[in-house]
């Protein structure tokens, strides 16, 4: 008798998934908002002005199979800091490969790294002096039980700005990340929600319609 495993459910769970959103996601010539026709020809199908992006090698060896993002994730992540530019950036996790993506994009941003999801408050509290307020939140996608997720999420809301963008990786790994993800594409704090299958991205601009993307790239 065959036995199916927790990661076998969550292999079936991906393969269905990524099936469905294939299907359904957009092309950058369905995206109106100008902002959001600029993410997609510049940060997902573009090239950003960027020597890290702009070097493939270095990315492939930061992006080796031992990380836990991908050459073609970390491009994303890098040109969509270049092109919003943030000067304070929250980051969630223990990756030294996203570690070095976003310090290395943005070189004079000040990075405040939580490796904990426990001890997010204290290292936030810490640094409240520099910094009221995220531009930018990455969330690695460490932990997969989905009151967790939204809790961390729901703690980062308290230093969003209107101009903040938040990214969370790997919102299709498991259907617990899953749930955390449709919390949080429907949070009524957040006006539009980019599902590009490997990450999420989630922006709180009010002059925006509220919008749920699913974008092949």
């Amino acid at each position: 008798m065959l036995t199916v495993t927790l990661e076998m459910k969550n292999v079936i769970f991906r393969l269905r998934k990524n099936i469905y959103h294939r299907l359904n996601a957009s092309s950058r010539y369905q995206l109106h908002s100008p902002f959001l026709y600029k993410l997609a020809t510049e940060v997902f199908s573009g090239k950003a002005n960027n020597e890290l992006t702009n070097d493939h090698q270095l990315l492939k060896v930061k992006s080796s199979e031992h990380s836990k993002i991908s050459l073609k994730k970390a491009q994303v992540l890098s040109r969509l800091l270049v092109l919003i530019e943030p000067k304070n950036i929250l980051y969630i996790g223990n990756s030294e490969v996203s570690t070095s993506i976003i310090t290395q994009a943005l070189p004079n941003s000040k990075v405040i790294l939580v490796e904990d999801s426990f001890d997010f408050i204290n290292v936030v509290v810490a640094n409240l002096d520099e910094v009221d307020t995220f531009d930018f939140v990455f969330y690695e996608g460490e932990e997969i039980q989905v009151e967790k997720v939204k809790e961390i999420f729901d703690k980062c809301l308290r230093y969003k700005s209107n101009n903040s963008v938040f990214v969370f990786n790997k919102i299709y790994h498991t259907s617990e990340m899953n749930k955390a993800w449709n919390y949080i594409k429907n949070h009524q704090e957040t006006i539009v929600s980019i599902d590009l299958f490997h990450m999420g991205i989630v922006l709180f601009r009010k002059e925006m319609s509220r919008q749920q993307i699913k974008y092949r790239y």
